[in-house]
């Protein structure tokens, strides 16, 4: 595809880096690409310090306005109502983001576009934004997710499929679950980073001196750690083999960490 316009409706940028972000940049190389963060896909805790926190960055990048996160791609912070379940919150937030998506149409010179959402949320702006095609990217099985309303997760998924042109998933599973909803449903399993993993191999990189005197082998991990992760699972296998990662291995198997409900967080038992 080359010579698109394409707004896209995803995570925050700035978070750990995951598919959202591989996709848009590479299909950033030969088109434009108009990235917002996240339009809450739930009500915020106003005692949750990390919410509160969210809500602060995401302030601050809205008064930023468009940052030109790589070439060809430009990412801004819509403020809306963190209400996702709302029609009338809905109702508010499709003028803003009308309003904000014409602004930087016309800045960046977005005519015809193309809608790309990985967050089933966004079914609520198909059709209202002077979109050419909608393309949904099911990266997550989202009613699963305990800190969601899984029931509504379920329902706004199904319409967003049902109108989209083009749907993907990133798993055999997601597909066979899914593409009765939408006969133009596609695989588009994770892939891997080469370049960026390659360069453990490469005899000038510096090995971090928090591990460069661990003896060997090691086991290490490279990802998220959300709820899903069996967090268990590696404690017992630390706590039984303490020698696959030396001081390191030791240390983890001393402790026992659980998961919090939004992940990224850890709480010590």
């Amino acid at each position: 595809m080359k010579g698109q316009n394409i707004i896209c409706f995803a995570k925050e940028w700035s978070e750990d880096p995951t598919s959202n972000n591989h996709v848009m940049t590479l299909l950033a190389r030969e088109n434009k690409v108009l990235w917002l963060n996240s339009i809450a896909m739930r009500r915020p805790s106003l005692t949750s310090g990390r919410d509160l926190g969210k809500i602060g960055r995401k302030l601050k990048s809205f008064f930023r306005g468009a940052e030109h996160a790589a070439p060809n791609l430009w990412v801004v912070t819509p403020i809306v109502l963190p209400f996702p379940h709302s029609k009338l919150a809905a109702a508010i937030n499709r003028w803003i983001l009308l309003a904000m998506i014409g602004y930087y149409r016309r800045k960046l010179g977005l005519l015809e576009f193309q809608f790309w959402t990985f967050l089933p949320n966004a079914v609520e702006y198909v059709g209202k934004l002077g979109e050419s095609l909608v393309v949904y990217y099911c990266i997550d099985e989202w009613s699963h997710f305990t800190y969601l309303d899984g029931t509504k997760m379920i329902a706004m998924e199904k319409e967003l499929m049902q109108r989209a042109d083009v749907c993907f998933t990133t798993a055999r599973s997601l597909l066979e679950a899914k593409k009765h909803l939408n006969r133009h449903t596609y695989l588009a399993s994770h892939g891997v980073d080469h370049a960026h993993f390659a360069k453990a191999l490469a005899t000038d990189s510096q090995i971090p001196k928090e591990i460069a005197s661990l003896p060997h082998p090691i086991i290490g991990f490279f990802g998220l750690i959300h709820e899903w992760i069996d967090l268990k699972l590696i404690e017992t296998v630390a706590r039984q083999h303490p020698d696959w990662a030396g001081r390191a291995g030791r240390r983890v198997a001393a402790q026992a960490w659980r998961c919090a409900p939004q992940g990224h967080r850890f709480a010590r038992l």
